[in-house]
Formats: structure tokens, C-alpha cells, sequence
């Protein structure tokens, strides 16, 4: 969902905003356990500062911050609650993001290289 002078729009094809979440002074603490997708693992709580020369698609004058609560199982992210507020250009702008991974499995090479032609091909 992108909001902006307090009207809302959810657009599930585009993440225009994912390259926004690339912060700096980035601290990770493990804050407990999760489930995703019959997988029990650790709960992250991460907090960072936004940092624009990180994303070139970001205008420089971007100031904020943003905090995600991540669950992994054995270093592979299911799921990740992310919000972020910056000032950017006058403007106070604020992130949401939720992303769940839908299916888990055995690394498969086959798998892995469909998934990466289909991502390349709706870029």
C-alpha cells in the first residue's frame, strides 16, 4: 500500500518502494520464535536508517528510518513485516510492506532457476 496527502493505494503487480529499504546502521536482534507455513523459527527484529546513496533511484534529500519484524527457518526469510517513515522532499512519507513466502521446499536447481527467468521477465 503507497499513501501519500492521506490517499491510499494498494498495487500488487509493482514494488516501487522495495529499493527504499536499504538502510544503514542496521541492528538485528533475535526477539523470539515464529510459524510460517508449518515451519517454527526466529523471530528478528531489525531496525535500520534509510540511506538514499544505497538505492540511486531515490532522491537524495530521503531521511528516515524503518523497523521489520523478520521470521526465518535455517537463514531463509518467510515472512517480513516492514514499516518505514521518511522525509523526502517536504513530504512525510510512510511504508508498509508485508511479504510472506507462499510455498517452502528442498533447494531444487531447476526450481530455483524458473523462479529467477520468471522475476527477470516481469522486471
Amino acid at each position: 500500500m503507497t499513501c501519500l496527502h492521506g490517499y491510499c493505494t494498494v498495487d500488487r503487480k509493482k514494488w516501487s518502494f522495495t529499493g527504499l529499504i536499504e538502510g544503514v546502521n542496521a541492528t538485528r536482534t533475535a526477539v523470539g520464535q515464529c510459524r510460517h507455513l508449518s515451519y517454527t523459527g526466529t523471530l528478528y527484529e531489525e531496525r535500520g536508517v534509510l540511506n538514499p546513496k544505497t538505492s540511486p533511484h531515490l532522491v537524495e534529500d530521503v531521511l528516515g528510518n524503518y523497523t521489520a519484524y523478520i521470521c526465518e527457518v535455517n537463514g531463509v526469510m518467510l515472512s517480513a513485516n516492514l514499516t518505514a517513515t521518511a522525509l523526502a522532499l517536504g513530504e512525510t512519507i510512510h511504508v508498509t510492506m508485508k511479504i510472506e513466502a507462499v510455498k517452502a521446499g528442498p533447494y531444487r536447481p531447476d526450481t530455483y532457476r524458473l523462479i529467477l527467468k520468471e522475476i527477470k521477465t516481469h522486471k
